[in-house]
C-alpha cells in the first residue's frame, strides 16, 4: 500500500477510537439477552453464555448463479470465530441489524459502534460496520473498515472472502475497475 492509503486507515481508526464523550443509547435489558440465547437454541446452538455470537447478521458471497452477482447468507451457517463474548454485544448486533433492515443506517452505524467499544477485537463487527458504511456511500471508510476486519479475522476464510469482496464493490463504486480485480482475485474469484 502507499503511503497516502496507510496515512487514511490510520486516521480513520484513530478517529473511530476517538468518538469524545460516549453516546448515550438506549440500555440492553436481560429480556434482550435472553431472547437471544432462546433463539440460538432454536438454531441448534449450544447455549454457552453468549448465544449464537452471530443474530442474524449477514455475509455478502458471489452467487454461484450470476457472474459478479452478491448474495446474502448467515453468518451463523459458518464457523463462529468470532463470535461476541458477551450477551450485550450479541444484543447490539441484533439490534443493528434490525436498524440496518429498518434503513436506519446513522442509527445501526452508532450501535456497532457501541459494541466495538465492548469488544474492540471483534472481526464481525468491523466487518458489520464495513458493510453499513459502505450502504451510507462513505466508500473510504468502508475500505478501511474491512481492511480493519481482515487483520482481526485470523483463520476465519470465509469472513475474509467477504471483507475482499467489499473492497472490490467499494473500488468498483470508486471507478477503480483494476483495484476491483484485484479485491476480487484476493476473495478467490
Amino acid at each position: 500500500m502507499n503511503s497516502r492509503t496507510m496515512m487514511v486507515i490510520g486516521l480513520v481508526l484513530a478517529l473511530t477510537a476517538c468518538g469524545g464523550s460516549p453516546r448515550r443509547a438506549a440500555p440492553v435489558t436481560d429480556s434482550d439477552v435472553a431472547g437471544v440465547a432462546q433463539e440460538a437454541q432454536t438454531f441448534g446452538y449450544q447455549d454457552s453464555g453468549f448465544g449464537n455470537g452471530f443474530g442474524d447478521a449477514q455475509l455478502a458471497t458471489p452467487d454461484p448463479a450470476g457472474p459478479g452477482g452478491l448474495q446474502e447468507i448467515p453468518l451463523r451457517q459458518r464457523a463462529p470465530a468470532n463470535k461476541p463474548s458477551s450477551g450485550t454485544v450479541l444484543a447490539l448486533l441484533r439490534s443493528a441489524e434490525a436498524q440496518e433492515r429498518a434503513g436506519q443506517l446513522p442509527a445501526a452505524a452508532a450501535t456497532l459502534e457501541r459494541a466495538l467499544r465492548i469488544q474492540p477485537r471483534n472481526a464481525v463487527l468491523w466487518n458489520q460496520l464495513a458493510q453499513v458504511r459502505f450502504k451510507q456511500g462513505q466508500y473510504a471508510r468502508a475500505n478501511s473498515l474491512a481492511g480493519k476486519s481482515n487483520a482481526l479475522a485470523g483463520d476465519d476464510s470465509a469472513l475474509r472472502r467477504n471483507n475482499w469482496l467489499l473492497i472490490a464493490r467499494v473500488k468498483k463504486a470508486q471507478g477503480d475497475e483494476y483495484g476491483a480485480s484485484e479485491a476480487k482475485a484476493k476473495a478467490g474469484y
